[in-house]
């Protein structure tokens, strides 16, 4: 998450398939790309992101340290 400009970079799809999350690139160059946040989208991720407690913002619930 990037706070000055207040967006998100996709790089990456997570797909939960038979009991376990799997990590992946988007499927085409367009996939990759930055989402601009309203004001209310990104105060709620930053207090997600506070009340976390590994570096990710949604961490796995089994393994705080990976992501989900």
């Amino acid at each position: 998450m990037n706070e000055k400009e207040k967006s998100l970079t996709i790089r990456r799809n997570i797909s939960f398939l038979n009991g376990e999350y799997i990590e992946s690139t988007p499927k085409t160059e367009s996939g990759i790309r930055k989402v601009y946040l309203t004001d209310y989208a990104f105060d709620m991720l930053q207090k997600k992101k506070q009340k976390s407690t590994s570096e990710w913002i949604f961490e796995n619930p089994t393994n705080p340290l990976k992501h989900v």
